[in-house]
C-alpha cells in the first residue's frame, strides 16, 4: 500500500490550488511544461510497477514531462578473507547488484511503455550509488525539477530520511 503526501513549498499558485481541490485539468492552463522527477529504488525491495501508472496519471493531469532517476545500488567490497571463505560474500554482493540492476531495467521499461501509450515525455537517467547515498542524490537531482514524486512503500527504510533531507530552499516540492 502506498501514501499518498504533497508538500508546497512556495507559496499557492492557482494552478496548485486547483490541483490540491481536483477541480480541473490543468495540462491546458499551464504556460510551461512541468519537469517532473521519479527516483526509482531498487534497493532492499524496491518500487512496484505499479508506480508506472501512478507516474502516468499525475503527469497526464498535470501535462507534465517525466524524469525516471533510476539508481542501480553498488556495495564497497568485501575484504574479510573469513567471509569470503565461509559465505563467497563477493558472489552474494555480485548477485544484489544484479538484481537491483534488473529490476531497475524492468520499471524502467515498464515506465517508458506506458508513458509511450499516453504520448508522455520520458527521460531516464541511471546512477550508480551506495545505499547510503540515495537521499543526497536524489536531493540534488530533485533541484532542477519542479516536483519530485516517490513512491514509498509500507516498510521501505531507504527513503525514511528523504522528506526531512530534500524539502530544503533549492528543492522542488515533493509527492510521496
Amino acid at each position: 500500500m502506498q501514501r499518498a503526501w504533497i508538500a508546497f513549498r512556495r507559496g499557492a499558485s492557482k494552478y496548485d490550488r486547483d490541483y490540491r481541490t481536483g477541480s480541473q485539468d490543468l495540462s491546458s492552463q499551464s504556460p510551461f511544461v512541468t519537469q517532473v522527477l521519479l527516483p526509482l529504488h531498487t534497493y532492499p525491495d524496491g518500487n512496484s510497477s505499479n508506480i508506472a501508472l501512478h507516474a502516468r496519471a499525475l503527469a497526464q493531469h498535470l501535462g507534465a514531462e517525466v524524469h525516471a532517476l533510476v539508481p542501480n545500488a553498488d556495495f564497497p567490497p568485501i575484504s574479510s578473507p573469513l567471509a569470503n571463505l565461509l559465505l563467497d560474500a563477493n558472489a552474494l554482493v555480485e548477485g544484489a547488484k544484479a538484481r537491483c540492476k534488473e529490476h531497475g531495467t524492468a520499471l524502467q521499461e515498464k515506465m517508458r511503455s506506458e508513458l509511450e501509450q499516453h504520448k508522455i515525455n520520458l527521460h531516464c537517467s541511471q546512477v550508480e550509488y551506495f545505499p547510503t547515498q540515495l537521499t543526497d542524490i536524489v536531493s540534488e537531482f530533485s533541484r532542477y525539477h519542479d516536483l519530485t514524486i516517490l513512491g514509498v512503500g509500507n516498510h521501505d527504510a531507504a527513503l525514511a530520511a528523504l522528506p526531512r533531507r530534500s524539502y530544503s530552499q533549492e528543492a522542488s516540492p515533493l509527492c510521496l
